[in-house]
Order: structure tokens, then sequence, then C-alpha cells
């Protein structure tokens, strides 16, 4: 731990160009090496700033907070004010212009809380004593997944642009939108729809830096476009569905069938002028091996389709054959996961758990699931089972929320609403909590 020992010769023009080391701290007097006394209440005659609650360790994502600065308005007689983390001395604080003022850097100081004392004049009790923590962040990944945008009702339109005023009721929001390529291939939309689409899409990309990643579900009428033969399987949905594939799992599909629709899914994708997707979400959260595979083919570098089954069915008595034939695969398939789960690259042979070798993709779980299956109560109790009374954190975590804007009605939408006013009580930013918003494909910048 270093402390920053500011001169008096250009003292200004060191303080703004950064902190220097201290040379004379292997020099601790006598005097230094016993805490002092914790204060019966702060000075009054001293005016204390710039003290966070908290400081986020960085990562290749988010710029840490490695530097306490302190600044105090001290008393006429104040020769010099001593700082103290916990135990150990830290050095004298210099004068620039009216203020004592110091730097201590934070990069080598591990996760945890500490406490900071300040006494003046070698006095024996300190006039101040704060606390604060150093803290890995909880990213918080907001999502939403395209299901049903052949809806032309306008309900999907009207519900889609609730997206814009989540960006206007909470500007710290990062959104990443699973966008569904049969969105612009499906023949039953109209172009001008399409049009919509798109130019709202791109709206949310360049004006609120939005992420427009990828959602399939297996509509024959679009694999039928990627030319590839459509399975249908009364196992899964009745054969005279109105549009038949909805509810058949992308695990039906070989890898070299799925990375057909992939490729045809990213032609989309660039003749509407929305980039390329390099996150994705299967539809109805069914993923295997064989669909990571054509993933990582395609270079997508995230999947959120691992789905955190326990709240998925919860502790419903499951009758109807397909929904038990449902449960039974999430159990098998992503039995691992629960409400702590974190960001993993995937086992060659178990996708449910981390494993070498690994697949080259991060699996971000949905461990909050979408406010079509968890109100926001429930979604609290999960990021309170993450993390707990405002906790200091020993590594990362994340927290998966979202919706379907095909059925993100006023009810759904007060509820997001609701989770969010929550999150905006512990946002890092605010230095009231550790919580960071983020899109789903940055997160490889801190998984690796």
């Amino acid at each position: 731990m270093r402390f920053y020992y500011l001169k008096a010769i250009s003292i200004l023009a060191i303080f703004l160009s950064g902190c220097i080391e201290n040379p004379y701290l292997d020099r601790v007097s006598e005097r230094h090496k016993w805490l002092p006394h914790a204060p019966s209440a702060t000075g009054t005659a001293f005016t204390v700033n710039g003290i966070q609650q908290w400081y986020i360790i960085g990562n290749d994502l988010t710029a840490g907070d490695d530097s306490l600065h302190v600044s105090v308005k001290a008393p006429d007689t104040t020769g010099s004010i001593d700082i103290w983390i916990d135990s150990t001395w830290h050095g004298e604080m210099s004068m620039l212009g009216d203020s004592f003022v110091a730097g201590i850097a934070l990069e080598s100081i591990a996760a945890g809380e500490y406490r900071l004392r300040l006494n003046a004049n070698e006095d024996d009790t300190a006039f101040a004593e704060f606390t604060f923590k150093r803290s890995h962040p909880l990213y918080v990944v907001v999502s939403n997944d395209w299901d049903h945008p052949h809806i032309d009702d306008g309900s999907f339109e009207t519900n889609f642009l609730r997206a814009f005023e989540l960006h206007s009721d909470f500007p710290e929001a990062k959104i990443t939108h699973f966008v569904a390529p049969y969105a612009f291939t499906d023949t039953a939309i109209s172009a001008q729809r399409k049009d919509w689409f798109e130019q709202k899409l791109i709206d949310l990309r360049d004006t609120h830096g939005d992420e427009l990643g990828l959602h399939l579900h297996m509509y024959c009428h679009f694999v039928e476009y990627a030319g590839v033969r459509c399975t249908t399987d009364t196992n899964f949905e009745a054969s005279d569905r109105p549009l038949p594939g909805y509810l058949m799992p992308s695990y039906l599909y070989t890898t070299k069938q799925y990375s057909r629709l992939l490729q045809v899914s990213d032609s989309v994708f660039a003749a509407c002028g929305l980039g390329k997707p390099t996150s994705f979400r299967a539809g109805g959260f069914w993923a295997d091996s064989s669909t990571l595979q054509a993933l990582v083919q395609h270079q997508f570098v995230v999947d959120a389709s691992a789905a955190n089954w326990n709240r998925l069915f919860g502790d419903e008595l499951v009758i109807d054959p397909v929904d038990v034939r449902n449960k039974e695969w999430f159990m098998s398939t992503w039995y691992a996961l629960g409400d702590e789960s974190s960001p993993y690259y995937p086992s060659s042979s178990d996708i449910s758990v981390s494993g070498f070798p690994s697949m080259p993709i991060l699996e971000v779980p949905a461990n909050a699931l979408l406010v079509d299956f968890l109100d926001a109560d429930a979604m609290k109790a999960v990021l309170e089972t993450i993390w707990k009374d405002n906790a200091v954190l020993s590594e990362p975590k994340h927290f998966s929320i979202g919706y379907h804007p095909g059925s993100f009605d006023a009810q759904n939408y007060f509820e997001m609403q609701k989770m969010m006013l929550y999150i905006e009580h512990f946002l890092a930013a605010e230095d009231t909590g550790v919580l960071i918003y983020a899109h789903m494909s940055d997160l490889v910048k801190v998984w690796k």
C-alpha cells in the first residue's frame, strides 16, 4: 500500500497530474506506530470531502476506482493531519490552497471493508472516522426476446416502444435486444412494418447504444427460407398450429443445419443494417452443445440460453406431457444452474458446467429469467441471493433480467420498472452499491 505525498513546490501541478509515491514511508516515527482512538463524533471544525462509500475493483470492461482522494478544511491551528487505514499509517497530508489533500493508491488493496481515520497535530484521538468498501462489480444485463413479431394488431409495436421508455426512465440502463430475423423474412409481415422494425432497432443502437443480438424460434417459414427442412413433432406442438415450428426446440437440429440458419440470420441482419450479432438466446432456452458449436462457427461470443430451471418451473406440479418433457430436459441440460450461477465457458462434454476442454463461447445464465416468468418481487429475491446485505464481492457477479416485446404489456412493464427502480438504489455510478449495467457481449471482457 502506498501513500502519495504532495510537496509544496509546484503542488498544484503535481496534484492535478497524479500522485507521487511517498519516499518517507519507510521512516515511520514512533508516533505513527499507534492508531489514534476513534472519535466520539466527527470534529465539527473539520470539513472532510472526497471519501466514497464504494471503490470498485476494475477490469477490462469497467475502469476501477484505483485511488482514494481526500481533502480536509481545518482550523488555522492545524499543523498536520495523518491518515490511517485500519491500523496502518498512510502518511501525512499536504497543503493545497486552504485545504489539506492526499491520495492513496488502491490497486493492491483486496476486496473488503476498511476503516479510515484522520487525526490532527499528532493527537491520540482521531477527529474523523469513515468506512469504505472495496468490491468487484455486479453486472446487470437487461434483454428482450423477439418471439411474435408477426402479431399485427399494433400491440407488438406498442410494447416494443417501451424500450425507449425504459431508457428515458433509467438513463444508466443498457439493453440487449435478441432480434428475430424472421421479422424481416416472414411474408405475412408487411414491408412497411419491416422498415419500421429496422429503423427503430437502428435508433436504439445508434442513439442509446443498445446491443442487437439474435433470437431464434424454429418457425417453419424461416427454417425453410434458409433452405433447411423444417422439423415438426407432435410431442412438442399440435400439428394444426397456425405457425408451425414455433415450439420446436433448437436441439432437434444438427450443428450443420443450425449453422445454415445462423448464416442466413447474419445475412438478414447485414441487409437490414443491423450489423453482425455476437450474442444469442435460443427460443425457449432450448440450446444444447450442437447449438453452441454452430454459434462458435459463426463468431458468436455469448450465449444466454442457460435458464435457471428451478425458477422457471417453480414448485408447481407439472402434469401436461409436453411440460413434463420440457422440465426433464431442463433438469438434465441446465441442471447445475441456479440463482447464483455466474457466466462461464461450458465444458465440451457438459454445457451446464465449466470444464476442460471448454467451448470458446461465454454462457451467461438467465438467473432471473424474464418478467413473463418472474415478477419484480421474485426477480428481487434472485438479486438478494446473489448480493446480500450490501456485501463486498470477492469476484464479479451478474444479474440477468428481461422481457418479450410481444407480451410487454402495461402490467409487465410495471414489474420491470419496479425491479429497475430497486436497482437504482445500488448503482456504482451513484456510489450507493456495486451494480453496473452491461450488454451481453461486453461480459467477455470480464469473464475470460
